[in-house]
């Protein structure tokens, strides 16, 4: 007898409890089915898998659930499970698609132009396939333009759907150009006040200027909005009595979320660095000893995760390892002898961002941490 195996995670679509459908974005998500792409960008916690998937489940769309990770760079793995994903939906005495195997190798693009012209052939009429978690694959990698190839592949009607913290690579260029991809971007998923009204109704009464002041100090964060909401459903502090927000939950959120899950040589670089108003990558080269400090500036950390760092102690997202103060002290010093030889363009990219990111938390404020990632003030002085 034949065992009947379970969905992978990696290939089911995310089960949803008590979310609240947003039509406004629902109505978007609609329109934009005219293109052949859809790129949803922001942030982490921004709502965009639950958006997607609810919207999905709302209309009764059909397709592919595909959760990307690093293991996707190997390209022969993306095409199996993307196999193993199509199966269901393939008449009984269909082949399997194809493998990625050597004799391929040659011609990555035609083979991947052929592979997505049967899977869509395969799905259901007005079916979307999603890929979650997109930015898990390093940007210099061939998987963005196999992708990219797909989107020239997609029936009418279909839909290739990417969701990603990071922006397109450079690949999708022409066809956002073209308009055969639309974007989604942060600015669009922000809740608004109604939509804040409704996450927070279900849950916890509050009097309508608590409800404006939690709207705006959660910048339309659906993340941020829902660990305060938590809080005050367990009768925590909330705000101070200056009226600031307790953002402690915060850092350890994207402590999960952004930090831990860099590599340990990122996070040792980041150790030494990311108390420092602003460097620029040849100073921080000099000042860590790291050949590779550009890289890890510009490359291996998302757009709106640069400027990590704290203002009077090491924040949990350092998990407060003050034990490395020593260095710091040495780094610091260090900083400072080459301060008056770095002025001006040599600042980094970052650094206005910032500037924004310390006054956001001075404020006691959420707004603007999509752009900076976690947004933690920097010190003014030497560290402890």
């Amino acid at each position: 007898m034949l065992k009947t195996l379970s969905p992978l995670a990696k290939l089911t679509r995310p089960r949803l409890h008590g979310v609240v459908e947003r039509e406004r974005l629902f109505r978007w998500l609609d329109e934009a089915r005219s293109h052949a792409g859809i790129c949803m960008v922001g942030p982490p916690g921004a709502g965009k898998t639950t958006l997607m998937a609810s919207w999905l489940d709302a209309r009764g769309i059909p397709g592919i659930w595909y959760q990307v990770d690093p293991g996707d760079a190997d390209l022969a793995t993306f095409f199996y499970y993307l196999g193993l994903a199509a199966a269901p939906h393939a008449e009984s005495d269909a082949a399997p698609l194809p493998m990625l195997t050597p004799e391929y190798l040659h011609d990555v693009a035609g083979f991947a132009r052929r592979f997505f012209r049967e899977l869509f052939f395969r799905l259901p009429p007005a079916s979307v396939l999603v890929l979650d978690n997109y930015q898990e694959v390093p940007v210099d990698c061939l998987f963005h333009q196999v992708v990219a190839e797909a989107v020239s592949e997609v029936p009418a009607k279909m839909n290739l759907a990417a969701i990603s913290r990071a922006d397109p690579p450079s690949h999708y260029a022409r066809l956002i150009a073209n308009k055969n991809v639309t974007l989604l971007e942060w600015d669009d998923l922000r809740l608004t006040l109604d939509e804040t009204r409704l996450i927070a109704g279900d849950t916890v009464a509050l009097a309508p200027d608590q409800l404006r002041r939690l709207h705006e100090r959660s910048g339309g964060w659906a993340a941020g909005l829902t660990l305060l909401i938590e809080r005050i459903r367990k009768g925590a502090l909330w705000e101070d009595e200056a009226g600031t927000l307790n953002l402690e939950t915060v850092f350890d959120y994207f402590a999960g979320q952004i930090f831990d899950q860099l590599p340990a040589e990122t996070q040792r670089f980041l150790a030494r660095v990311g108390f420092l108003p602003g460097v620029a990558a040849s100073v921080a080269q000099q000042l860590t000893g790291n050949p590779d400090a550009s890289v890890i500036l510009e490359q291996r950390l998302p757009s709106r995760a640069r400027g990590i760092g704290s203002r009077a102690r090491v924040p949990s997202c350092h998990h407060g390892r003050r034990r490395d103060s020593q260095p710091r002290r040495r780094t610091w010093r260090s900083a400072q002898g080459l301060r008056g030889t770095q002025r001006g363009t040599q600042r980094a990219r970052g650094d206005g961002l910032c500037r924004r990111a310390r006054g956001a938390l001075q404020e006691g404020s959420y707004r603007g941490v999509h752009r900076a990632i976690p947004q933690i003030t920097f010190w003014k002085d030497p560290p402890a």
